[in-house]
């Protein structure tokens, strides 16, 4: 039988107790083992409600339980390149919300330290492993859209209530739309086309309280002449898309 992976949370945010522990309590590769908080209430708290092992009230004591193979870091955004490297260097695999860093040399470093310390580093585009994405890159790579000449992604909610303490609102801890969902067709353009952009422009509209982009719009050049465009928000109706067109 395969062993589990066991994993540690670093943290008691949201998207891990709304997304990952689900995930996991249905997984059959992995399990988590350990969950960590700055404070020891809520870490016991939610350690409780889905029966996880052990709890920690600091990051680094979970870092070094020797029973946890992997860390899941769900932390804002400022936060990844810190706990990636220092689970990095624990000799934990790591798996990073996204966006892994708020610079490219901040994610070269990410990469790298995971790389020297010989630990799996991966960024969590959960898209990236869904059925129906799995499907279009089978579609594209068949040859049945021929040529791909432009794609174009749409990603937006609405977030007006409760601002103030919403870290995608703060600035200093990598807040904003293209930092939260904007990110999405930005990565898929690029696997769908494995190449880098080659140009940016980028129009956005950012909030005077809050000094981060609430909308954006942009064009991203790729090779070959071939063009993503998008538009994310979190100030707009719900949309999420993403359309793929070709020669065919």
């Amino acid at each position: 039988m395969r062993k589990k992976l066991r994993w540690g949370i670093l943290s008691t945010a949201s998207i891990a107790l709304s997304a990952f522990l689900p995930g996991m309590a249905d997984s059959t590769r992995g399990v988590v083992v350990a969950i960590a908080s700055r404070s020891m209430d809520n870490a016991n708290k939610v350690a409780s409600e889905f029966d996880i092992p052990r709890a920690y009230g600091s990051y680094e004591e979970l870092l070094s339980d020797p029973d946890v193979d992997a860390i899941y870091i769900p932390l804002p955004n400022h936060l990844h390149k810190e706990w990636t490297l220092k689970a990095a260097e624990a000799g934990k695999h790591v798996l990073c919300e996204k966006p892994a860093a708020l610079h490219a040399k901040d994610a070269a470093d990410m990469v790298e330290g995971c790389k020297k310390a010989g630990v799996i580093f991966a960024e969590a585009f959960m898209y990236r492993h869904h059925p129906k994405h799995l499907r279009l890159m089978e579609i594209i790579q068949s040859g049945e859209l021929g040529t791909i000449q432009s794609i174009h992604g749409h990603f937006t909610y609405n977030q007006l209530e409760g601002t103030t303490d919403n870290v995608r609102y703060q600035k200093q801890m990598g807040g904003g739309a293209i930092y939260d969902v904007g990110c999405y067709p930005i990565s898929a353009a690029r696997m769908i086309l494995e190449q880098e952009p080659v140009a940016v422009t980028v129009q956005a509209r950012f909030s005077p309280d809050y000094d981060i982009d609430v909308t954006a719009s942009g064009l991203v050049e790729f090779p070959n002449d071939v063009g993503l465009t998008f538009d994310c928000g979190m100030e707009t109706a719900p949309r999420c898309s993403l359309e793929v067109v070709g020669t065919e």
